[in-house]
């Protein structure tokens, strides 16, 4: 696995900001992103595991739109994602209906674009590749 992802929930928090990341980081999982609730606005943490003490580093805290290259192209608009109740996070009706013909419901009602998904693929079938060979 390359990357994990959590949506902090008020039942979650500690789970999510402290005890996920440390079992994450133990299994290898070189990227963890987190995505909190911020006064009903979607923030991305993100977050690199560093190899020699396999600890996260923060590589950034995206607010309006999570762009980044690694490890996989994601470019995800993250004012589109309100809360749906208090903690968990959706995408609005008006932002759903606009660009739902392009995107998947992923875990715990973060929606992630289909592309997103084929470019992670493609990743980690290179990386097995490159492994093997």
């Amino acid at each position: 696995m390359i990357l994990a992802v959590e949506v902090v929930s008020p039942e979650s928090t500690s789970r999510d900001r402290e005890t996920k990341p440390t079992k994450y980081a133990r299994a290898g999982i070189a990227h963890y992103w987190r995505v909190e609730n911020d006064e009903g606005r979607a923030v991305a943490c993100v977050f690199e595991l560093e190899p020699a003490t396999r600890v996260y580093a923060p590589t950034g805290v995206f607010h309006d739109r999570l762009k980044t290259s690694v490890p996989f192209s994601v470019d995800l608009d993250l004012a589109t994602i309100t809360p749906r109740r208090q903690g968990s996070m959706t995408p609005t009706q008006s932002s759903s209906a606009r660009i739902a013909p392009d995107i998947m419901k992923g875990p715990k009602g973060i929606w992630v674009r289909r592309e997103a998904r084929r470019v992670r693929r493609r990743a980690t079938a290179q990386a097995a590749a490159r492994r093997e060979a």
